[in-house]
């Protein structure tokens, strides 16, 4: 334990990402463990340090990435590396192995804008409480009659809804999706879908 700008800080003993459910009751029951929201913060030589130790093949691709910036292949070198990368989180890659974590307990808002539900807990909202997204391509525009409570993103497109509440829709130039807001994270089974069946153009 060591204190800085009027903060305490504590040395981590151990990281566990996605204990199991017995384990995590076992752990906030207790009262004597902090639960890490995600946020992380280092110095750019450090997490690339803890990278090269922990996650090598992430490491070799983040040099191969940092080389090709300002060549005319950039683009195309971003891409094929980061489609190289070993699909790990840095919660597995590197804190649960890391032994120089601190932690500092804080008090402030946060929200995991994990899915469009989330998205639309966030924005702004119409007289109807809806959140409309317009896109990166202009012409977008939205009609709508008695729809209420849902998420409408358009990119360049009319998109006409007619009394359907609490839905998201997001109209790209790729594709179309169409869900209850309330089941918005099940969006990740038509992603694990399209990974199954190779159509990455879609991701």
């Amino acid at each position: 334990m060591f204190k800085a700008n009027g903060k305490t800080f504590y040395k981590v003993d151990k990281f566990v990402e996605k204990p199991p459910l017995d384990l995590a009751k076992k752990y906030t029951e207790s009262g004597e463990y902090l639960w890490n929201a995600g946020q992380f913060v280092w110095r750019a030589d450090s997490i690339l340090e803890a990278l090269k130790k922990f996650a090598p093949e992430v490491y070799k691709n983040l040099m191969i990435i940092s080389e090709s910036i300002g060549t005319k292949d950039e683009e195309k070198i971003i891409k094929s590396s980061y489609e190289a990368m070993p699909k790990i989180a840095i919660d597995y890659a590197v804190a649960e192995k890391a032994d120089n974590l601190v932690v500092v307990p804080a008090d402030f808002f946060w929200t995991d804008i994990g899915d469009w539900k989330e998205v639309w807990k966030n924005l702004d909202k119409d007289k109807d409480n809806n959140v409309i997204i317009d896109g990166e391509e202009k012409g977008g525009e939205v009609y709508n009659i008695d729809t209420s409570d849902s998420l409408i993103h358009t990119d360049g497109r009319l998109i006409a809804v007619i009394d359907v509440d609490n839905i998201v829709i997001v109209d790209t130039k790729k594709a179309l999706l169409v869900c209850s807001k309330e089941k918005a994270q099940n969006v990740k089974k038509i992603v694990n879908r399209l990974r199954e069946e190779n159509r990455n153009e879609l991701l």
